[in-house]
């Protein structure tokens, strides 16, 4: 992350401040991605890191479309996906108010090298628990993965799809695509770093 600059927020008719800046994850830069610290004085109850995704003009509806999703997630926030608190406001811009979850995206370098079972297993919990809530997530890709402390957290649903049928075969069959497709992208990417680090350690 950048370094951090002094940071505004309203949020339930309560200003917040603390110290924030821009998320970065190598290769992608977030420039309406917040990760913010908020001063105790004014944190209430709320955690003391957060993130706020702020609403850009022309992906209005875009923004209005992950609200939505949030809310339908209410029961699998924090155990699968953030805490999401509602909408702030930035400089007057609305903002997605969430929990900093931490960890690393399955895109980074420090991502560890897991067995085919064990990375299997982990998505399975996240990705099930969402699409019985009747969401399909369209943008499944590394980046919007995170790794916890040995936990996946799916972030992102900007494009998800709300109120798609959730019969066992449906959800079964959706789930075990998104597997495969992040299973694929994980290994392209693993098998680009070990050879990168080869090469380095040749050069």
């Amino acid at each position: 992350m950048a370094s951090a600059d002094a940071f505004q927020s309203e949020f339930q008719s309560r200003a917040l401040t603390g110290h924030g800046a821009p998320v970065s994850i190598p290769g992608f830069f977030f420039a309406n991605v917040l990760r913010v610290e908020l001063d105790e004085k004014t944190r209430g109850r709320l955690p003391r890191k957060i993130i706020l995704k702020t609403a850009q003009d022309e992906y209005q509806a875009l923004f209005d479309n992950e609200s939505r999703v949030y809310e339908k997630l209410a029961q699998v926030q924090g155990k699968y996906i953030p805490d999401y608190y509602g909408i702030a406001a930035i400089n007057g811009s609305p903002a997605h108010l969430l929990s900093d979850i931490g960890g690393i995206t399955m895109e980074d370098e420090a991502m560890p090298s897991l067995d085919e079972k064990t990375l299997r297993e982990g998505l399975k919990g996240p990705l099930e628990a969402i699409r019985r809530a009747g969401i399909i997530l369209e943008d499944v890709s590394l980046k919007n993965m995170h790794y916890c402390d040995g936990l996946f957290m799916p972030l992102d649903f900007e494009h998800a799809k709300v109120g798609c049928g959730v019969d066992e075969e449906t959800v079964h069959e959706d789930v075990a695509d998104q597997i495969d497709t992040i299973m694929g992208m994980y290994h392209r990417r693993q098998k680009g770093i070990q050879e990168a680090r080869r090469f380095k350690i040749l050069g």
